[in-house]
């Protein structure tokens, strides 16, 4: 089986979104698969064509090990540059499998005939399609639509993949808008041609929601002013299997060099901050941010972020039941991005939270164990690891490879990074997205900042939640609330004093107090995952609760909880 050098990782994202399915089986399922991408002359000749199956093999060559690319007859340079794609991100990948394909991905307007179970994709500007039959493209070359698709296509080929375990049907016929979020044929197009001033906005976190918002952003023209790319972090093996710009010759380099070379020579300034977004906001000089884009990893830099005190804020998440997106202001009824994240109750400590992830014992002697290797930063050795494996009941050959690594390092690299994944007893499980699904999140997030820079719409309710482990849902955007200035778990944008600071910053009159009638109608009731609408109380009702992990530094998603896509 030709596996990518990253295939462990890969392979623990997939048994994370199976739950209750067991890695050989994952493992022996993936290695079993020849995915088909089939493309026609339509598809290679139209921007969102081209758009969409660079997104496909993006993804493709992170998950399946062999896969086999057939394009049009006067196509062999383009489909040469795909093969060329894939291999740079696998080298070991099985672009000449011998045997018949179990699925294919098929782009443009023919139907290839009889063959394996199909899966058509397609655009038309910020639409996304997928289907049962020829979806083709449109005529712009716009990304978003384009590269939903992708996703949404190799979501449903994962669906495929494990449809015995996941019990999930394909798309039959879905329509998914990146301009307003709406869904079937009720889905609304923007206008192809627009444009968008980004006026020194910053994008905390460049890991793997980040690749999928630079990717978009970099295919997407007429675009000026300057984008600020923050992320302190180095690029490791690990972070291929899920982020869909670097290769294998990306490895070791800075995360926001990569995301800047991707844009190469426009209008648009692309500068690269490796710091963190502290330092960056230090750096600046503390200047008013009038719009930031988030796509961090933990509830405490999220709120980090939030206490800079930005006048709007782009956020995205994923975890293993749904991704989405949400937007935000510090003012009105409507949650701000802290809101979303706020403990609930108290908070552990750093080394109970380490012990809660490794199964470890919490007596104090066993704690303190772990703080004195949390302080002398020796390495873990290969005694831990095993040990650790045993609490957690898995093998501890994936852990191994980190007995040289620091206490902090290894809880990093091997549980926040995602290869301890199930829950064992009250242990929260630990988040590791497929690239699908980290990728559409940032996609979907790029589309949101433009619109609304661009003002090609009004602002949408917070937040809008899909889960692409289902086919799409109905309605998907959703209001949250905040919560009342008396609530056991207030927010700062309920304090009298950062709502003075904020409006001193952005040079506004301080607001009359929000009155409970001015906040809306409030519902108890949780929406559901893939048909959601209305309002929820403080909180994100669908994406998870509001604890907190701490130690994360940088870099990617996490919905209102735990970690979600790690950057490491």
């Amino acid at each position: 089986m030709a596996v990518a050098n990253f295939f462990e990782r890969t392979l623990m994202s997939a048994s994370q979104a199976i739950r209750g399915i067991e890695p050989a089986v994952a493992e022996a399922r993936l290695a079993d698969s020849i995915i088909e991408v089939v493309y026609d002359e339509s598809a290679r000749e139209s921007g969102e064509g081209r758009h969409a199956l660079d997104m496909a093999i993006r993804l493709l060559a992170r998950l399946y090990p062999a896969i086999r690319v057939i394009g049009d007859a006067d196509g062999d340079t383009f489909r040469q540059g795909l093969e060329d794609l894939a291999t740079s991100i696998n080298p070991s990948i099985d672009l000449r499998p011998r045997r018949k394909a179990t699925a294919r991905l098929v782009f443009g307007s023919q139907d290839p005939g009889k063959g394996p179970p199909s899966i058509f994709v397609g655009s038309d500007g910020w639409i996304a399609k997928v289907g049962a039959s020829p979806e083709g493209f449109g005529s712009s070359n716009l990304p978003f639509g384009a590269g939903a698709a992708a996703c949404l296509g190799c979501a449903n080929l994962f669906r495929l993949t494990f449809a015995n375990e996941l019990n999930a049907t394909i798309d039959a016929d879905a329509r998914l808008s990146l301009f307003d979020f709406s869904t079937g044929l009720g889905s609304v197009n923007g206008p192809k041609l627009f444009k968008a001033a980004l006026d020194d906005i910053p994008l905390v976190g460049v890991g793997a929601i980040g690749n999928g918002v630079v990717w978009a952003l970099s295919r997407s023209a007429n675009l000026v002013g300057a984008l600020h790319l923050v992320d302190p972090e180095a690029i490791e093996l690990s972070n291929l299997q899920r982020y869909v710009l670097p290769g294998q010759r990306e490895v070791d380099r800075q995360k926001t060099i990569v995301g800047k070379e991707a844009f190469g020579k426009g209008k648009l300034e692309v500068k690269a901050f490796p710091v963190s977004f502290a330092r960056y906001v230090a750096d600046q000089g503390h200047r008013p941010i009038a719009r930031v884009v988030v796509a961090l990893d933990s509830a405490a830099d999220r709120i980090g972020v939030q206490s800079a005190l930005p006048r709007r804020a782009h956020n995205a998440w994923t975890q293993p039941g749904d991704l989405g997106v949400s937007r935000h202001d510090f003012l009105g009824p409507e949650a701000c991005l802290a809101c979303l994240y706020m403990p609930q109750g108290g908070r552990p400590n750093h080394d109970q939270l380490i012990a809660a992830a490794l199964a470890w014992p919490t007596d104090p002697d066993s704690l303190r164990v772990l703080r004195e290797m949390l302080a002398n930063g020796q390495p873990v050795g290969e005694l831990f690891v095993r040990q650790v494996a045993a609490n957690l009941g898995i093998l501890p050959d994936s852990l191994l490879v980190f007995a040289d690594q620091p206490l902090e390092s290894f809880y990093v690299k091997a549980v926040c990074g995602g290869l301890t994944l199930e829950a064992v007893g009250n242990r929260p499980p630990i988040e590791a997205p497929l690239a699908f699904q980290s990728a559409l999140a940032g996609i979907m997030l790029a589309a949101d900042l433009i619109v609304e820079v661009a003002g090609l719409r009004a602002p949408l309710p917070t937040k809008t939640v899909v889960d692409v482990l289902r086919p799409v849902g109905s309605r998907l955007n959703v209001r949250v609330l905040k919560p009342p200035a008396d609530a056991p778990a207030p927010c700062i944008c309920t304090d009298a004093d950062f709502i003075k600071a904020y409006c001193d910053k952005h040079g506004m009159d301080v607001p009359a107090p929000l009155r409970v009638a001015d906040r809306g109608p409030v519902q108890d009731c949780v929406p559901s995952r893939s048909a959601t609408t209305g309002t929820t109380r403080h909180g994100i009702a669908g994406a998870r609760g509001t604890s907190q992990t701490a130690g994360s530094t940088s870099a990617d998603s996490g919905s209102p909880s735990t970690s979600g896509d790690r950057p490491r």
